[in-house]
């Protein structure tokens, strides 16, 4: 499918008025998709870890079970906010990626400030940022057991990004604000890709992604 750039400017959206405008979002449309579809993707790689804690809920899904059934049950964090029900797959340039945001209430929490010694400014929470905060503090010369560290040493060895995020391996991003999107699932991914663009100079790939935004 021809990509295409998904409605209109922001100060064309202005003029349109608020109500239409709460639904701008960003990246080149791909296609349109569903929490449905979301659910059977994330499964799939779930599926790769071979997390004992999945293997009931797995084995369901293998019967035929309802995927986002079974996702709100186990995972209702990896799920965009009710009102972000309008489901998407775009695709994101750099610049974009690089102002995707985590949730506020990860800034300095216990896994980032006490358990990995990481410290961040208050409010920075945009990606760009985080990337620098992390790669000064060495965080990727730990021996913890982080999806971030084991992807970021991988692409590192196969000095490429291409394909790592697109495709089987999308993320999800959700409308927070206007122009706020923040990262939903994927956030073990996108910071080890983005610190290997800003301060190890590889090259850019387009990003895929799963969106959610409001109706």
């Amino acid at each position: 499918m021809k990509k295409n750039q998904y409605l209109a400017t922001k100060e064309q959206n202005q003029e349109i008025g608020p109500s239409l405008y709460k639904v701008q979002c960003i990246g080149a449309l791909i296609g349109e998709s569903s929490l449905s579809e979301y659910a059977q993707h994330f499964w799939n790689r779930q599926r790769k870890k071979n997390d004992p804690q999945d293997r009931n809920a797995l084995a369901d899904l293998e019967k035929g079970y309802d995927p986002l059934r079974w996702l709100r049950d186990k995972y209702p964090y990896k799920l965009p906010h009710p009102l972000n029900s309008l489901l998407r797959i775009v695709e994101l340039n750099q610049e974009e990626v690089e102002n995707l945001a985590i949730h506020n209430y990860m800034i300095n929490d216990a896994w980032m400030n006490k358990a990995r010694g990481i410290t961040v400014e208050s409010g920075c929470c945009k990606l760009k940022d985080l990337a620098m905060a992390f790669h000064k503090q060495r965080y990727f010369e730990r021996d913890w057991d982080d999806t971030q560290i084991k992807c970021y040493r991988q692409w590192k060895k196969e000095k490429s990004l291409e394909g790592k995020i697109a495709g089987l391996n999308r993320t999800l991003i959700e409308q927070a604000e206007t122009d706020t999107y923040e990262i939903v699932d994927g956030w073990g991914r996108l910071l080890p890709y983005v610190t290997l663009i800003i301060e190890e100079g590889f090259k850019f790939y387009p990003v895929e992604t799963f969106l959610a935004c409001g109706k």
